[in-house]
């Protein structure tokens, strides 16, 4: 064996870093001006200055008026650290720098190194013989970034984005989250900043990318192909070997040797008896460690790679104008919704605030998550959290919204993008769809955009060729759509109608309410309502005075431009006949809305499987504190319509909804189980008097759904509208029908009894419904921060009682968790 070191790898995060500002304009506070703050990474210039009192953070109250001059300044941020005697010893040293957000000349000891250019690349330096034995200095020196798109604007051409119109700023300028420029949820702080730095030393050979895709054989066996690229300081010969292996035992192992020039090779591992992954509730989600590295002759390992896979096949069945994902040759109902990023700024979503939201979200019974195009390729711990809980990742290429240039630097950075990404999140089993970005091929038929834009161009060589090109070649496991929403395969869809509710897939922002049932979609991936955070997230974000329908703060953290008027009041009068008379009520009537709409929406798309494979909402979760789409909101806390969609989205779904007119009992059973037995429906009174009442036997196959009945031809029509209501049970399933608007019933006074008992974790209310309780809201968070209950929007018939767990560690008065504001219900 040689004495020959081993590759060093030595972070720079911990070192001490430092930013100051450069030339601050007029209206940067003079506390910048000749002053150097601490920084740290992962970070960004916002959070340093938060961090020293210079500015707030954008989530509370007005700061984010009060930070544009941030944007416009240029900052350098610098470290000063000792190199790790270990690199000194080998043939090649770089910099690593991973999600740089900014454009930065890079700086060791006052010599240039080079520039970033690109938030989704990860930037190699050589830093070969430039290190010293002392102290060394880097230096990343930021560009404005406001002054720097607005000058890319100008050699590049005006080309119509999202917001152009409302003075949003040129985000296709620069490849970077598109968001963070400002969203009809997000606000408006461009900044300055990275995840990662990191000194890398090696020899001979490194690994540059490993790609591993499995292929099912015909006789039942597997194939991990292994495509692997290097690099290499000097022609060398190479043996490449990789291990796949489970908890039990190694299952194949495979090696060659390379030619001493060799960039490029491949290993092929046949696995018998292995068991393939499924999307949850469609089976396991078994996955195996594979290791790959590369030896030289002396039998040194230089370099490897170490990851998890999953055995399975999948495709995206579009015969006819589908939309179906197939998965091990099961046909999958996509349940789930919108992925945007988790924070503000990319340094403060922890692995472990990624991870809860995944679990959010399979515990709201969702089986996909849309990584959305104008946010960024997520984190390593969402694909790891997705791989393991059986959540699909439709994984969008990073382009929202816009029309964007072909010129300059922009078509190489892509390039390179689209092969990092494809290289680095192939090998997760969760990752089933690459998809050429957000609703630009809609914007530019149906927005007016394609006669602004003229004869410039906008993108359509990165959608149908660059990603196209790239996840042909180095990822052919996988379908590949040109943007979202769009009609079809290939290139040629980009002419057809992209938002058809015929074929592809669509986003549904033309209907609400009643209006979902107006169309049945081949699959929909965008839908969605919006509505407040949870009170104390909005009451920490804005502060107590503000909390008022119409504050000042409640109009400004409002982003979307229709404005608050079309979105609460209007609905608010046509559901509820009338504005809410506080604020309490108001919060209460707007996540009720949310809450209806999406279960609504979650219902129609399950019921119309087959022809219908999916409905994504908008979106799951948030960053900022505002009215917005979310069902988690910025703090983390489930909203009301979460627990709607969480029953929506349940395995097995019973539901009644007007079909071709007629009320209809609808039954779906997403399970791999058939089931049959008695449905049960009744009408009754207010009161709880029954009125009518039919059993009905059914079975439903599985992966299936069913047009049961007709549910008046089983209990006929009401006598009163105002004051009956019909209900659907059975296998521990219930829907409830009404057949007016709120403000056409007749409630009963609502009487709710409760009994509070400590228990594990928190405390249980045993609940007893003295009359009709409709969509009981229980926020818990009102008496403390970390009190979540474990239901919301609990609809009780007459002498029905329920027990709701609500989780904290604080200690609560007992007597608050059974009255408002904790407690409030329809009609209260």
């Amino acid at each position: 064996m040689s004495d020959r070191p081993a590759a060093v790898c030595q972070s720079l995060n911990p070192e001490h870093w430092t930013v100051r500002a450069v030339d601050p304009g007029p209206d940067a506070p003079d506390q910048v001006r000749n002053a150097v703050f601490r920084s740290s990474l992962p970070g960004c210039v916002h959070l340093d200055l938060i961090r020293a009192g210079v500015i707030e953070h954008p989530n509370h109250r007005f700061a984010e008026r009060n930070m544009r001059w941030v944007g416009r300044t240029g900052w350098i941020l610098a470290a000063e650290f000792a190199a790790d005697e270990r690199v000194f010893a080998h043939e090649r040293t770089e910099l690593v720098l991973r999600e740089v957000d900014g454009i930065a000349d890079v700086r060791l000891n006052g010599r240039r190194l080079g520039r970033t250019a690109s938030s989704f690349l990860t930037h190699r330096f050589d830093l070969t013989n430039q290190l010293t034995k002392r102290r060394n200095r880097l230096e990343l020196h930021f560009e404005p970034t406001l002054t720097y798109i607005h000058r890319q604007l100008d050699l590049l051409g005006a080309r119509p984005y999202n917001g152009d119109e409302q003075g949003w700023d040129p985000f296709p300028c620069l490849r970077a989250p598109a968001c963070m420029f400002g969203w009809d949820w997000h606000p408006r702080v461009p900044t300055s900043g990275l995840v990662e730095a990191a000194i890398e030393s090696w020899s001979c050979a490194r690994l540059r990318a490993v790609r591993p895709r499995t292929d099912q054989q015909p006789d039942g066996s597997w194939i991990c192909h292994i495509d692997i690229e290097l690099e290499y300081t000097r022609p060398c010969p190479l043996h490449i070997a990789a291990v796949l292996r489970d908890s039990e035992r190694d299952i194949a192992l495979e090696s060659t040797d390379l030619h001493p020039d060799a960039h490029t090779a491949q290993l092929q591992l046949r696995a018998h008896n292995v068991k393939p992954w499924f999307p949850r509730g469609c089976g396991e989600q078994k996955l195996y460690d594979l290791h790959l590295w590369i030896r030289c002759q002396d039998g040194t390992t230089l370099d490897d790679w170490i990851g998890r896979i999953g055995f399975r096949t999948v495709r995206l069945d579009q015969t006819g104008g589908a939309h179906t994902f197939v998965i091990n040759e099961c046909p999958i109902f996509c349940k789930g919704s919108n992925w945007v990023p988790t924070r503000v700024f990319r340094a403060e979503a922890s692995p472990e605030t990624v991870r809860r939201q995944v679990e959010q979200a399979a515990r709201a019974h969702m089986n996909m998550l849309r990584v959305w195009g104008g946010g960024r390729y997520e984190q390593d711990e969402f694909y790891h959290a997705c791989d393991e809980l059986g959540i699909m990742v439709w994984q969008d290429f990073m382009l929202a919204c816009a029309m964007y240039p072909e010129q300059g630097e922009l078509p190489g950075l892509i390039t390179r993008e689209a092969h990092e990404q494809i290289s680095r999140l192939c090998a997760h089993p969760s990752v089933v769809l690459w998809c050429g970005g957000n609703e630009n091929v809609w914007a530019r038929q149906a927005w007016g955009w394609s006669e602004r834009l003229g004869e410039q161009s906008w993108g359509e060589q990165y959608i149908t060729h660059t990603f196209a090109h790239a996840c042909a070649q180095l990822d052919p496991t996988r379908p590949y759509r040109i943007n979202s929403p769009s009609s079809g395969p290939g290139a040629g869809s980009i002419h057809a109608d992209a938002n058809s509710a015929e074929q592809g897939d669509r986003h549904t922002w033309d209907r609400q309410f009643d209006g979902y049932r107006e169309l049945i979609t081949r699959f929909t991936s965008e839908l969605g309502h919006q509505a407040p955070p949870v009170w104390r997230t909005l009451a920490d974000a804005i502060g107590p005075e503000q909390m008022r329908v119409g504050s000042e703060a409640m109009e400004f953290r409002q982003r979307a431009t229709a404005g608050n008027a079309p979105i609460f009041t209007r609905a608010m009068e046509s559901v509820f006949g009338r504005e809410p008379q506080d604020f309490d009520e108001w919060l209460y009537a707007a996540h009720v809305l949310q809450a209806r709409a999406l279960a609504l929406a979650g219902e129609w798309h399950r019921l119309h499987w087959p022809r219908c494979a999916g409905l994504l909402t908008w979106q799951l979760n948030d960053c900022w504190a505002g009215p917005t789409w979310s069902i988690i909101d910025a703090d983390g806390r489930l909203k009301p319509a979460y627990y709607a969609l969480r029953r929506a989205f349940a395995p097995q779904l019973c539901a009644l909804h007007p079909i071709d007119g007629v009320l209809r009992l609808a039954l779906v059973n997403d399970t791999p189980d058939a089931f049959e037995g008695t449905i049960t429906l009744r009408r009754m009174d207010f009161q709880g008097r029954p009125l009518a009442e039919q059993a009905l036997p059914i079975a439903v196959e599985p992966r299936s759904s069913i047009i049961a009945a007709d549910a008046i031809d089983l209990v006929g029509e009401p006598d009163d509208e105002s004051s009956e209501l019909l209900i659907a049970e059975g296998f521990g399933l219930r829907s409830v029908w009404f057949w007016r608007p709120d403000k056409d019933l007749a409630y009963p006074k609502p009487i709710c009894r409760g009994k509070v008992q400590p228990a594990d974790g928190g405390y249980h209310l045993h609940l007893h419904a003295q009359t009709l309780i409709r969509e009981l809201m229980i926020d818990a968070s009102r008496l403390a921060p970390d009190a979540e209950s474990d239901d919301q929007l609990l609809t009780m018939l007459p002498g029905e009682r329920r027990t709701v767990l609500v989780r904290t560690d604080a200690s609560l008065n007992e007597h608050d968790l059974l009255r408002p504001p904790v407690l409030r219900c329809a009609g209260a």
